[in-house]
């Protein structure tokens, strides 16, 4: 009785097929190709960095801008020096000065300020000419402005309600908005190098990715500390007039860099999550041609 014959064994694949196409990571790959990778996040990390750099910085610059600054100060005034009540306890010494052609002074008011007569008409473009001449000379003096005949600034508490008033005038100066704004350039202009350089060192569609990843987190780190500040503000001095205001001021003056940076996050967001569906479906895509085989040429056809 003979032996039973095994089934037949078929030809492993190295020996009778060979692969279809070599997977595209293996046909770009390079000896360099691990340098290229490092310096490609490299430039990711310095963009992001930059990146969140020129973002505050701008975001300074616009909440220190004349248009947002004197109506913002023009507030302060108000409530630091009492002009309301000034006005009219002081209105027919007011209106003697106007009645004569003198510049118009407010007596009892803090700030050095002179009105000309033809601004000073009635009540109300009187207070409107003397909160404008006020909010151009804390524009350009800052706090200083307040100075007694010694030279010397109120000393305040940092955080009373005075002190955090004080900030935000200060803040508001004309060359703290100068600083900020001179950061704007330098930093844009390496946050677009930079870009440059990181989608230069990747890879197809993810080179997207990346950039996309990077405005997202520069924009997180923004808008967090900005939040984070804008809360603190809400505890700093006392539940008084000057504190409310001066509060009021601060966290929506901070409100601006947390709509710049949501902006930021979804523009990173409308770059990153198409990059990535498409890189994922084109992978999927590839995946089955680059594992299929086809059999090995017979030495008849080599030949």
């Amino acid at each position: 009785m003979s032996a039973r014959r095994p089934p037949p064994i078929e030809p492993h694949p190295d020996e009778a097929e060979e692969w279809g196409e070599t997977s595209p990571g293996f046909a770009e790959f390079s000896p360099g190709s691990g340098i290229r990778d490092a310096l490609g996040w490299i430039a990711a990390v310095l963009l992001m960095l930059t990146l969140a750099g020129w973002l505050a910085a701008y975001s300074a610059a616009q909440a220190t801008s004349e248009e947002a600054a004197l109506p913002a100060l023009e507030r302060a005034v108000v409530v630091l020096t009492e002009l309301d009540g000034l006005l009219d306890v002081h209105n027919a010494d007011i209106a003697a000065q106007v009645a004569a052609g003198e510049q118009v002074e407010v007596p009892g008011y803090p700030l050095d300020v002179r009105i000309a007569p033809s601004q000073a008409q009635t009540p109300s473009a009187l207070r409107a000419s003397v909160l404008a001449e006020s909010a151009l000379l804390l524009r350009t003096h800052g706090s200083g402005a307040f100075a007694d005949p010694s030279g010397e600034p109120p000393a305040v508490s940092r955080f009373s309600s005075a002190g955090l008033m004080q900030a935000v005038i200060d803040g508001l100066s004309a060359a703290r908005h100068d600083r900020w704004a001179g950061y704007v350039s330098p930093l844009g202009t390496a946050s677009a190098i930079l870009a440059a350089v990181s989608l230069l060192f990747a890879v197809g569609l993810g080179r997207f990715v990346r950039l996309g990843a990077v405005a997202f987190a520069a924009a997180a780190l923004v808008i967090v500390p900005t939040v984070a500040v804008r809360v603190s503000v809400g505890f700093v001095g006392a539940d008084d007039l000057i504190g409310n205001e001066a509060r009021e001021i601060a966290q929506s003056l901070l409100g601006g860099g947390v709509r710049n940076a949501f902006w930021l996050a979804v523009a990173g967001l409308a770059i990153l999550v198409p990059a990535a569906v498409l890189d994922r479906v084109f992978l999927d895509s590839e995946r089955p041609r680059l594992l299929t085989r086809r059999p090995r040429a017979s030495e008849a056809t080599r030949e």
